[in-house]
């Protein structure tokens, strides 16, 4: 098991999939960002060690992740073609995690020293996933936030209930729950996460509740970067007005 800190009760779901007592999202949340101020997933060899635990997840999982997809969407095993691009996208990050840690050369107007740019991991991130696609829109931003060293909770739609409880069940087992978590359920845990402190939310559904995503952030005061996949219906898009970077792309 990969290592990390832990901090507190796991909690529980209920059989509906929705937030038990035992565990509120306010305490997952802090949890994840007592993980992340540690400083444990910032080193390059955790960050390596995380992405070949996800990997394992998909070699050890194949057949379970292809029943639980034609429980949810129909179709046969070659369906799960499409959600397996994961593996070759861990693998470049694996291959690229130096070159993308790096520190950059930056231009430096003094004759004496210098200056660079370095990348820093963001912190806590909010993946929000989509039914077409369940496997692939989750994990494919987990790959990046664990290459980047950043904590995820990840939120599966709801319209794939098989995909989201063999997640929820799966991942405790490869990644710590103070590093990746799952939460299950619809409208009303979705609003209660989006009024955490995130510092970064990956969405990707529908236009329609894809607008919902800036009141949120703007009502807390928060500075959220919010990438929206939306297919090919979305140009790149950027206000200066709003409170937040707010990006749309196809």
């Amino acid at each position: 098991m990969l290592a990390a800190n832990s901090h507190g009760d796991d909690g529980a779901l209920g059989d509906d999939g929705s937030m038990t007592t035992t565990d509120s999202l306010v305490d997952i949340v802090a949890g994840l960002r007592c993980t992340f101020d540690s400083g444990v997933t910032r080193p390059l060899r955790w960050r390596r060690e995380a992405l070949l635990s996800l990997r394992r997840l998909y070699e050890d999982h194949t057949d379970a992740m292809a029943t639980a997809l034609m429980a949810d969407l129909g179709g046969g095993k070659p369906r799960l073609c499409g959600e397996l691009f994961g593996v070759p996208n861990i693998n470049m990050a694996l291959d690229n995690l130096e070159f993308w840690a790096a520190d950059r050369p930056a231009k430096h107007e003094w004759a004496l020293g210098w200056s660079f740019v370095r990348p820093e991991p963001k912190g806590v991130v909010l993946i929000i996933g989509a039914w077409n696609f369940p496997i692939k829109q989750l994990v494919e931003p987990l790959i990046a936030a664990l290459a980047a060293g950043n904590v995820a909770l990840l939120k599966p739609s709801e319209h794939a209930p098989a995909i989201a409880a063999l997640l929820a069940l799966l991942l405790p087992k490869y990644l710590p729950p103070s590093v990746a978590r799952v939460v299950q359920g619809g409208v009303a845990e979705t609003t209660a996460l989006l009024a955490q402190p995130f510092d970064h939310i990956f969405y990707t559904g529908s236009a329609a509740v894809g607008r919902y995503y800036r009141p949120p952030s703007a009502l807390i005061g928060l500075n959220q970067p919010v990438p929206l996949a939306r297919s090919r219906l979305c140009p790149s898009l950027h206000q200066p007005t709003w409170p937040f970077r707010f990006l749309l792309f196809s």
